[in-house]
């Protein structure tokens, strides 16, 4: 069963405030992950300043 009165013009005046909370919420959410996935690729996976560096897979030295 429906609302015998609803006005559906009111009703999003009266939601507004609420979407747009809830996309700027989205907004940032993205940001903080596009952020958060740069710091990690920019990182990398091989260690800085290491002299010799063993694959941790085989634990064969890649490099001298």
């Amino acid at each position: 069963m429906s609302a015998p009165d609803s006005e559906p013009e009111k009703q999003v005046k009266r939601h507004r405030p609420s979407l747009f909370a809830i996309a700027a919420a989205v907004v940032v959410a993205l940001a903080l992950l596009l952020g958060f996935l740069t710091v990690v690729v920019e990182r990398g996976a091989t260690p800085d300043g290491a002299t010799t560096q063993i694959d941790g897979r085989t634990g064969d030295v890649v490099a001298e």
